[in-house]
């Protein structure tokens, strides 16, 4: 087997139109192989981030983690948020010196890096989205009333939301 692969290697380094031919199948394969992969138009707009879908998941999921604590019972949650979500890009950094004349001179640019797919839709680079910030939340609970309940309520949200007990209001539910 060893001896196999030698002589076809050898045979490749020494006749230059096959090892030419090798790298263009190579080639051709890694370009048919590179469209398999590719997204479709429906998964992109899968990607782009629904603040409202978010933030509609981001209750329900506070709303039945309050309903396992130990007589919160039924509840509802609304979370209010003060700003949006914010995409941060991939910039270019291009710079440019002119030293022609007495005194060289430098200019700095920035651009958003962009990238075109194979349909030709250019669409820009992003590194990271920063979350919509949560200005505050209701809790409307049947053992709102109850101070323990309260106080487990507001430091169970507090803890999966990551923000203070002042930005958290927790009701007992009207009969």
């Amino acid at each position: 087997m060893e001896d196999t692969v030698k002589k076809v290697t050898e045979l490749i380094k020494s006749n230059k139109t096959i090892m030419l031919i090798i790298l263009a199948l190579i080639g051709i394969l890694m370009i048919t192989a590179g469209g398999m992969f590719q997204k479709s138009d429906e998964d992109k707009e899968k990607d782009v981030f629904d603040e409202k879908v978010y933030i509609e998941d981001l209750e329900k999921r506070i709303g039945e983690m309050v309903s396992s604590i130990k007589g919160a019972g039924e509840s509802r949650v609304v979370i209010n948020i003060i700003s949006t979500t914010e995409s941060v890009y991939v910039k270019e950094n291009k710079k440019s010196y002119d030293s022609s004349s007495e005194k060289s001179k430098s200019e700095t640019e920035d651009s958003v890096l962009t990238m075109t797919d194979s349909s030709g839709n250019e669409y820009a680079l992003v590194t990271k989205q920063i979350m919509p910030q949560i200005g505050g939340v209701t809790v409307v609970c049947d053992g709102g009333e109850d101070a323990t309940v309260k106080a487990s309520v507001i430091n169970a949200v507090c803890t999966v939301l990551n923000i203070g007990a002042n930005k958290v209001c927790v009701i007992a539910k009207a009969n």
